[in-house]
């Protein structure tokens, strides 16, 4: 099932990066395990981003959403390292390449959108 604003949150997560000068792989890469949003490369080493996007009514909110990053939770971190791994071998990548697991969220009003980036999230 498509879901707009989720790839609306992927396309802007895409530019910011494109901005940074980071070089899009490949986006949406899908296997039985799980999905991996964006990969790209920064130098030499390779980055799997995860994006999680949220609206936010300018109005306050009786029961606010969960914010972005409160979804990225350790079983999600579990099921992207699995399918870091399988894309690496896959790819038939080297064992000992630079890698590392970054977080965008993206906070979109009606007015704006707020990026946040999170670098080396595995930890």
């Amino acid at each position: 099932m498509e879901n707009p604003l989720g790839r609306f949150g992927e396309e802007l997560a895409r530019q910011y990066l494109i901005k940074k000068g980071y070089k899009i792989i490949e986006t949406n890469f899908r296997l039985k395990c799980g999905e991996i949003d964006i990969i790209a490369r920064d130098r030499k080493e390779l980055i799997f981003i995860e994006v999680k996007t949220r609206y936010f009514n300018q109005e306050k909110e009786i029961d606010p959403p969960l914010l972005p990053e409160e979804e990225f939770t350790l079983r999600k971190k579990k099921r992207l390292l699995k399918t870091i791994a399988a894309y690496l071998k896959l790819k038939k990548y080297p064992e000992n390449i630079a890698w590392r697991l970054d977080l965008i969220t993206i906070y979109v009003y009606e007015t704006h959108n707020n990026i946040y980036h999170y670098e080396n999230v595995i930890i």
